[in-house]
């Protein structure tokens, strides 16, 4: 019986079975075992679909192998036509944008991030792409307000 199964028998799922099922499918996608990744994602995005994480772990799982148009799918289409609107969707798809190589789409997002509440757990992803992309921070210190582009300033 697999979860989210609509044919299997109801059963209760708690909040710390949804965190234990959401860990073991971020640590399989990490170790490139994606076809579980992505069941376990699917099903949580039935059990939680107003939530954004298992739509990040689906895309996580994609670019774990490579997968970036099924990734930048998954934060572009997917994500935002079954919940509202996330800010920390846009530091994801800044990083899947990157990952397939439109480094404008992935500056943008990554600016739409960083425009909204920041969240000091993505401190070191947007420090990675904030370097990768070739932008900078305005202000040295987190939380980083706004970024821009060495281009901008070069006279």
């Amino acid at each position: 019986m697999l979860l989210g199964d609509d044919s299997a028998p109801s059963m209760l799922i708690t909040s710390d079975d949804v965190r234990l099922l959401a860990a073991i499918g971020f640590l399989s996608a990490k170790s490139g075992c994606v076809a579980p990744a992505i069941r376990i994602f699917e099903s949580l995005i039935k059990l939680r679909p107003g939530a954004v994480f298992p739509f990040i772990g689906l895309s996580i799982a994609y670019m774990a192998v490579g997968m970036s148009p099924e990734s930048l799918y998954v934060l572009t289409e997917r994500a935002t036509t079954t919940r509202t609107e996330d800010d920390t969707l846009y530091l994801w798809r800044s990083l899947a944008f990157h990952q397939s190589g439109n480094r404008t789409q992935a500056a943008t997002a990554l600016q739409k991030y960083l425009s909204g509440p920041l969240v000091d757990d993505h401190h070191a992803l947007v420090e990675k792409l904030t370097k990768e992309l070739g932008l900078r921070p305005v202000a040295p210190d987190w939380p980083l307000p706004a970024v821009v582009s060495d281009q901008e300033t070069a006279f």
